[in-house]
C-alpha cells in the first residue's frame, strides 16, 4: 500500500490555486507513504523529512487562507512560503523517483524505472525554476516578465506533476510489496466483476513478487556456496 498512499498524498500537490487547504495534507500522507516504503529503498527513508517540511511549510499557508475567509489579508505570508514550497517539492519528487527507478529496476520493470530516470532533469528545471522566479516576488519585484515566466512554469508544474502521478501509479500498480504477500487472504467471490478483476490482479502481483524473492533466495545461496568452496 505504500506507493497507494503515495499517489494519494501527491495528487493533492496538483492544487496550485488554493494549495493552503492542503499542502499540510499533502505533506503528512506523502510521509506516511515514504515510512512505509523506508525499508525498500534509502531514498524513500530519505523522503520521509523533506514531507515532514512540506507540512510544516502548509500550516502558515493554511492560516492565511482561515484569514482570508474571515476577511484578513495575510496574503504576504504566502510570499514567503512560495520558494520553500517549490524547493521541498522538488527534494520529494526527485528523492522519489530515485527510489522507484531502483525499485523498479530491482523486479525488472523496465518501463516503470525508465521512465522515473528520465524524468529527473525535468523536475529539476521545472520546480528550481519555480523557486527562482517566487523569489524577486518575495522582495518586491512584480515585474511583467516574471509574471509570465511565473505563469508558463506553472503550467510545466501541472503537466509534470501529472506525468509523475502516471509513474507512481505504474509503480502502485506492478511493483508488488511485501506486505501485499503478507496480508493476502482468502475472498470469496464478488457478486461484482471489478472487485473479482481487482483481486486477480493483485493474487497476480504476490505471486510475481513470491516468485521473485524466491529466485533472490536462490541466488543469494549460490553465491554462498560458491565463495565457500573457494
Amino acid at each position: 500500500m505504500g506507493f497507494g498512499i503515495l499517489l494519494i498524498g501527491y495528487f493533492l500537490v496538483l492544487n496550485l490555486t488554493y494549495y493552503g487547504a492542503t499542502d499540510l495534507i499533502a505533506g503528512i500522507i506523502m510521509m506516511m507513504a515514504f515510512y512505509k516504503l523506508r525499508t525498500v529503498n534509502k531514498y524513500f527513508s530519505f523522503g520521509i523529512l523533506p514531507s515532514a517540511l512540506f507540512a510544516i511549510v502548509g500550516v502558515p499557508e493554511l492560516v492565511e487562507l482561515g484569514a482570508s475567509l474571515f476577511g484578513r489579508d495575510l496574503s504576504f505570508i504566502l510570499s514567503y512560503t512560495a520558494a520553500p514550497r517549490y524547493l521541498v517539492i522538488c527534494i520529494i519528487s526527485i528523492l522519489m523517483m530515485k527510489g522507484i527507478e531502483q525499485v523498479a529496476r530491482e523486479v525488472e520493470v523496465y518501463k516503470t524505472a525508465r521512465n522515473a530516470k528520465n524524468v529527473q532533469p525535468f523536475i529539476y528545471l521545472v520546480f528550481l525554476a519555480m523557486m527562482i522566479l517566487e523569489l524577486p516576488i518575495t522582495f518586491g519585484d512584480e515585474s511583467k516578465w516574471i509574471g509570465l515566466a511565473g505563469l508558463i512554469f506553472l503550467l510545466g508544474c501541472f503537466a509534470l506533476v501529472l506525468y509523475n502521478l502516471t509513474v507512481i501509479y505504474s509503480a502502485y500498480k506492478w511493483i508488488c510489496m511485501p506486505e501485499d504477500v503478507d496480508n493476502e487472504v482468502e475472498d470469496k467471490p464478488s457478486r461484482f466483476g471489478f472487485v473479482n478483476s481487482f483481486r486477480a490482479h493483485q493474487e497476480k502481483r504476490n505471486r510475481e513478487y513470491a516468485e521473485y524473492k524466491l529466485n533472490k533466495m536462490t541466488e543469494k545461496a549460490t553465491k554462498k556456496k560458491k565463495g565457500g568452496k573457494k
